[in-house]
């Protein structure tokens, strides 16, 4: 898997366990070296694709049931 894609999916295993806004995410530290854009484009791409939603106060939340097939998916210990 390319370097790219799995920061996509390490946003997504980290919106599984710990909601939060996209500045919160931008300071994690998986993310704290990746542009505020980048971080904004992986944020839309999930969004788009179904795995998560922004509620109306600015914090992105994971859709437990359909991130977790995905991460399990994808490897990583989610069960």
């Amino acid at each position: 898997m390319n370097e790219l894609l799995q920061y996509r999916y390490d946003v997504l295993a980290s919106l599984y366990w710990s909601p939060c806004t996209d500045k919160e995410l931008n300071n994690r530290d998986f993310c704290k070296h990746l542009p505020l854009w980048y971080i904004h484009q992986i944020l839309q791409t999930l969004e788009c694709d179904g795995f998560i939603f922004e509620r109306k106060d600015g914090v992105y939340k994971a859709l437990k049931g359909k991130a977790r097939i995905e991460l399990n998916r994808r490897g990583y210990e989610i069960d």
